[in-house]
């Protein structure tokens, strides 16, 4: 008797193991799921909003305002290049509709840094993320961590830039980052 009790508390110790994983296998699907889900609106939103859009300004907003709440971001920044300027065009989400605009060097700031180097550029270090002042008193914050990477299929052409990650304190995610390139 007490050989067939052991032998059916092992086999449902396996059993509740493999449920354990099978559920913890439908939990990782469906966050990717939802992932997925909220990529796709994301780009059904810019893609509407571009075709509203009356200038790089209001693309800039558009693109910003949809994007760095997915990303949970405090503000964010689209680079375009355009006659050999580079133009940076600022949001702060606390001001949504105060689009700044500046001009930058190559190379200066997280936005023209991953246009540069053609990759996604993400720093967690406020000491290394290294943005003009001038665009942190655009930006109208302290600036703690920040994520880049350049747009679209032609080489040079801009970047966009997301600061200050307010979800963790491990700052922006790999989501974010394939978020990103998704724009």
């Amino acid at each position: 008797v007490l050989a067939g009790q052991a032998a059916m508390a092992v086999a449902k110790a396996s059993l509740f193991a493999r449920l354990r994983a099978k559920n913890q296998q439908l939990r990782s699907t469906t966050y990717r799921l939802e992932r997925m889900l909220r990529d796709l609106e994301l780009l059904y939103e810019l893609e509407t909003a571009m075709i509203g859009a009356e200038s790089v300004e209001d693309l800039a907003k558009s693109a910003i305002v949809a994007t760095a709440p997915a990303c949970s971001a405090a503000a964010g920044a689209l680079l375009y290049q355009t006659d050999g300027d580079l133009v940076l065009y600022v949001v702060n989400l606390d001001r949504p509709d105060d689009v700044r605009r500046v001009v930058v060097r190559p190379g200066e700031g997280v936005a023209a840094r991953a246009l540069r180097q053609g990759s996604l550029l993400r720093i967690d270090d406020a000491k290394r993320v290294r943005d003009p002042r001038r665009v942190q008193e655009l930006l109208g914050l302290k600036v703690r961590s920040a994520i880049a990477v350049p747009l679209g299929s032609q080489s040079g052409s801009g970047a966009i830039a997301l600061y200050n990650h307010a979800g963790t304190p491990a700052g922006f995610t790999d989501d974010d980052g394939a978020l990103l390139k998704l724009v």
